[in-house]
């Protein structure tokens, strides 16, 4: 006879280690947030923009700080300004919290995104640290971003890679 599992609980100071809900439809949006954060690095280090639709809410809206999109078309075109000229780029993103309301969601990330120039023998690069403040909405599709606001830390490097036009 195998080992018998059983409820694990934990506690600390007597209090539930957890103080809030874990049933099971909140498990499966948190990671399907985790999944469409995961994506959407996928989708601008890909530069696959016909595939923004999968992350974001076609009345979506994104601030970079002074610069605001509204609309999956608008926010295509940021993206292209920002990462349309530039060459290889990667966001690393960690440290993610979501909180599932219903069919509403925020999540929060740190992200670590580099970005190489477009030019192979260049060697520049520019590294920006911030977050992702992100509004969730469960749509049939499934979980749409509604707002996304970068939050600044630092950067390093050359900002010219981005070859922003």
């Amino acid at each position: 006879m195998g080992p018998r599992l059983q409820r694990a609980t934990s506690t600390i100071g007597g209090a539930p280690a957890y103080p809030f809900p874990m049933d099971l439809a909140s498990m499966v949006a948190e990671r399907d947030i985790r999944h469409g954060l995961a994506r959407f690095a996928d989708v601008v280090d890909a530069r696959a923009w016909d595939r923004l639709g999968e992350v974001f809410a076609p009345d979506a809206v994104t601030v970079y700080g002074e610069f605001r999109s509204e609309g999956i078309a608008s926010i295509e075109e940021h993206f292209r300004r920002f990462l349309g000229r530039c060459g290889p780029s990667q966001r690393l993103l960690g440290n993610i919290e979501v909180t599932v309301d219903g069919d509403a969601a925020r999540s929060r990330a740190s992200v670590l995104a580099s970005h190489r120039s477009a030019d192979r023998d260049d060697g520049r690069e520019f590294v920006a640290y911030g977050g992702y403040d992100t509004v969730w909405r469960r749509e049939a599709s499934g979980w749409r971003v509604t707002a996304w606001t970068w939050r600044q830390g630092w950067f390093r490097g050359d900002i010219a890679v981005l070859g922003a036009r």
